[in-house]
C-alpha cells in the first residue's frame, strides 16, 4: 500500500495538485449518482487513495487525458461501492405474530432496480444525449 507520506516529492505534489483540483468535481459527480454526502466524500477519498497507489500512471498520462482516468476510476470506486453496499445489506423480516412458538413472517416485495442497474442506465441514458448533441442541430428531433 502507498500512502502519501510514502511517495516522493514529485509524486506527492501530482497527488496533491489531483485532489485538489479535481475534488469537487468528482464529488459532485459522486453525489449525482449516490445522493448520499457521506458515502460521497467517502468515495471520493477511496478513488484518490486508488490514485495514490497508482500516482506513476497519472504522472505519465497527458494532461487532457487525466479528468477522463480521474473519471474512470471513480466509477469503478462507486461501482465497487455499491457492489459492498447491495452484498452488505441485511433483510430483517417483519414478524407479524408468534403462533405456537413459530414466527409469520411478513415479505415485502422490493420493486426498486438495483444501484448498478441505475448506474448503467444512468450511463446509457449520458451516452445517448452525447450522441445526440453531436448531431447536427437539424437532426436532433
Amino acid at each position: 500500500m502507498t500512502f502519501l507520506a510514502e511517495l516522493n516529492e514529485e509524486e506527492r505534489d501530482t497527488a496533491e495538485k489531483l485532489f485538489v483540483e479535481h475534488k469537487q468535481g468528482l464529488f459532485s459527480y459522486t453525489m449525482s449518482i449516490i445522493h448520499n454526502p457521506d458515502d460521497s466524500y467517502d468515495i471520493v477519498l477511496d478513488t484518490f487513495y486508488k490514485v495514490q497507489r497508482n500516482i506513476q500512471k497519472f504522472m505519465t498520462t497527458p494532461s487532457h487525458e487525466l479528468v477522463p482516468l480521474l473519471i474512470i476510476y471513480t466509477k469503478n470506486t462507486i461501482r465497487d461501492f455499491l457492489r459492498k453496499q447491495k452484498r452488505n445489506s441485511k433483510v430483517i423480516p417483519l414478524v407479524t405474530e408468534y403462533e405456537d412458538d413459530i414466527e409469520k413472517v411478513l415479505e415485502i416485495a422490493d420493486n426498486n432496480p438495483l444501484p448498478e442497474k441505475i448506474v448503467i442506465d444512468k450511463e446509457f441514458l449520458e451516452y445517448v444525449a452525447a450522441c445526440i448533441d453531436s448531431l447536427p442541430p437539424s437532426q436532433r428531433e
